[in-house]
């Protein structure tokens, strides 16, 4: 059962600076009567996304739901809640087709009934970086993704990508894309997008890529003379 700040086994307090302290039922299995243990263990957590719609939910009293997963790291905890972002804009017919590219991302105006308007680069190498150097590089070109969508008044529409077959897509360009793809951070971008475009109030909607490369490569790329790969996204 949901509760406001968590449930019954799990509550989350804000403590600043974007500290959370975590309160966690034990689960009977693992106490022992006998030596009355502490029924609850409590700890310290950060988040990376999203602190803004936990703070709000916490100060509303909407409810949070948790799960906790394992992996070679350790112990992550993910939480939920049903929170909106700002007012959602009143977008105009079209989108903006965001595609991951090795050293870029493209970015394909689309007007309402479904053609290319312009076409925007937005350079991004992070091979050689270090990781704050990578996270700075992908901030400022998520800003740019965002600060166009809001000038076009567009919400965003983005590939569901399986990235391993993107990587092996992309590999065919040659061995400098390659050395590129090992540091392409798909998942960090993916969410620092909608990050940002929720705090926005951008609509993001992640579609089917299936046929997209084939039919922007057979209906659009020779008319508008652009390349399927890295310059058009056709969604």
């Amino acid at each position: 059962m949901q509760k406001s700040a968590g449930c019954q086994g799990c509550q989350l307090a804000p403590q600043g600076d974007g500290r959370y302290a975590v309160k966690l039922r034990l689960p009977n299995a693992l106490l022992d009567p006998e030596r009355h243990e502490e029924t609850h263990v409590r700890f310290e957590a950060t988040f990376a996304h999203g602190r803004k719609a936990i703070d709000v939910a916490l100060g509303a009293g909407i409810a949070l739901s948790y799960r906790f997963l394992r992996d070679a790291k350790g112990w992550r905890m993910l939480v939920s809640t049903d929170v909106q972002g700002a007012v959602r804009l009143n977008h105009r017919p079209g989108a903006l087709g965001l595609d991951f590219n090795a050293d870029h991302l493209a970015l394909t105006e689309m007007s309402g009934d479904g053609n290319p308007v312009r076409i925007l680069r937005i350079p991004l190498v992070t091979y050689g970086c270090s990781t704050e150097q990578a996270k700075a590089r992908i901030g400022d070109a998520v800003k740019q993704v965002i600060e166009a969508a809001l000038a076009a008044n567009l919400g965003i529409v983005i590939e569901k990508l399986d990235f391993m077959a993107k990587k092996r897509a992309l590999k065919d360009q040659g061995t400098r894309y390659a050395r590129m793809l090992s540091s392409l951070s798909y998942n960090r971008i993916l969410e620092l997008v909608k990050a940002r475009a929720f705090d926005a109030g951008i609509q993001v909607q992640e579609v089917n890529p299936a046929y997209t490369s084939i039919l922007g490569r057979q209906k659009f790329a020779q008319r508008y003379g652009l390349s399927s790969h890295g310059d058009l996204c056709i969604i």
